[in-house]
């Protein structure tokens, strides 16, 4: 990240983007700008600053922030869109999650008319190394299953140290390695940290956002998360995710 001074703050404009809790934000120093503007897809939490846009018809924020400069009649250069695209891309999972809409692909077109090379971004978003590639297989073999058939990993922080990955890489990184498992209809990720257990929760049938919420967390209603304070809140959670696919 950028190193930015306090002073710079002063008389400024601080922009937060797609989060929908204070406790997310990376420089809480936002507070000390003259104005405040927030624009999000997430689902509502709380007030975050003085101006605030929260749209969850977007798959992302970038698509929100493309509608904006549409409306707005901004100037979108090249390389302007080809990471508002890029944007979408991730956060869409390449067009394939519920979030994705005629709308989604309104915006996707009018970024792609500014002349871009999409290949690129694929190549360089997907291409993987291979200690990653194994990374990941030593976390498919972590995978637990529920009575309930809700998926899960847990990880501690022996293990965590030993995998030789961040916290993030492991946390956000691992959990899709259980979504593509026939019968599951939710699955989450532990790993615990200093902090805490970070918890990311996902699912293609239910509502899982009410839970993260519950907990501190936040985000879609597919997709979320949260930081517990340790291994039995952990399991608390799964608990409600199990009964959540049972009363379904």
């Amino acid at each position: 990240m950028d190193e930015i001074e306090d002073s710079l703050y002063e008389g400024a404009l601080a922009i937060v983007l797609d989060t929908s809790a204070k406790s997310l934000i990376s420089d809480e120093r936002y507070t000390l700008a003259a104005a405040t503007a927030r624009m999000d897809h997430h689902i509502f939490v709380e007030d975050i600053c003085q101006a605030e846009v929260t749209d969850t018809s977007f798959e992302s924020c970038c698509g929100l922030i493309t509608a904006l400069a549409i409306e707005g009649g901004l100037t979108v250069s090249p390389v302007a869109a080809k990471a508002l695209y890029t944007g979408m891309i991730t956060d869409s999972g390449r067009f394939r999650y519920d979030s994705t809409n005629a709308q989604t692909f309104r915006m996707a077109s009018f970024l792609m008319e500014r002349t871009f090379d999409t290949a690129d971004i694929y190549k360089n978003l997907y291409a993987d190394s291979l200690w990653s590639i194994q990374l990941r297989a030593r976390f498919t073999l972590k995978i637990q299953m529920t009575p309930h058939r809700v998926a899960y990993i847990y990880t501690t922080r022996e293990e965590a140290a030993e995998s030789g990955a961040d916290s993030f890489t492991i946390s956000r990184g691992m959990v899709g390695t259980m979504s593509e498992i026939r019968g599951i209809d939710s699955w989450v990720n532990f790993t615990e940290t200093e902090d805490g257990v970070l918890c990311e929760i996902r699912s293609n049938r239910y509502n899982i956002n009410p839970i993260a919420v519950k907990y501190g967390g936040g985000g879609h209603q597919k997709a979320s998360g949260a930081t517990l304070k340790d291994r039995e809140e952990a399991m608390a959670l799964l608990s409600d995710l199990c009964a959540l696919s049972e009363e379904g």
